[in-house]
């Protein structure tokens, strides 16, 4: 609330430029997400109830999840759907404990965090940072939910995480059928 006010207080008398203040929400966002995310304890082999619920917060999962589903999910009966939401939920979210949003397990340096597309309730925000020599730049396309903001992908140097899983999930389900995806992804569970 305080920050609220100093900002109509500082638009009011000029000191912040209305645009840079509108950014501020977007950016804080995610460098809260990013922060959270990266400070996870990996080491853990149980990820605690809290980790998950946080990390299922900061995202928006339907949206996500829909995204990798939208090959399949009209070959899926109802059941099978709601089998294959409920065990990737757990998967993404302990994936996501694990490795954090991280690049490569190295320390970025230089961080900045950039707001880089906006539109009504969704916007872009990467997060551009160096490894060593390497340029770095995570997306973090985001949707207004009432008064909070989720994640509803990232892309890490151009490679979008939903494609990616939906690549897997089109490859696994032709392949193998609801029973080899749902195998796999438990599978996955258990060596993470």
């Amino acid at each position: 609330m305080k920050i609220f006010v100093f900002l109509i207080f500082a638009l009011v008398a000029g000191f912040v430029n209305p645009t840079e203040a509108m950014v501020e929400e977007e950016v804080q966002f995610v460098q809260a997400a990013y922060t959270s995310l990266s400070q996870l304890d990996t080491s853990l082999n149980e990820i605690p109830p809290q980790t998950i619920f946080t990390i299922l917060n900061l995202f928006d999962y339907d949206i996500f999840f829909d995204k990798i589903v939208q090959d399949i999910r009209d070959k899926l009966h109802s059941a099978e759907f709601e089998d294959i939401k409920t065990t990737f939920r757990s998967l993404f979210a302990k994936h996501i404990a694990k490795k954090g949003v991280r690049f490569s397990d190295k320390r970025l340096d230089h961080i900045r965090f950039v707001l880089t597309k906006k539109d009504p309730g969704e916007s872009v925000v990467t997060l551009k940072g160096k490894t060593g020599q390497t340029d770095v730049a995570i997306e973090f396309m985001i949707k207004k939910e009432g008064n909070f903001w989720k994640i509803k992908d990232i892309s890490v140097n151009g490679a979008n995480l939903s494609r990616q899983y939906r690549g897997q999930f089109n490859r696994i389900f032709r392949q193998e059928g609801f029973t080899g995806l749902i195998s796999r992804m438990e599978k996955k569970m258990a060596s993470l």
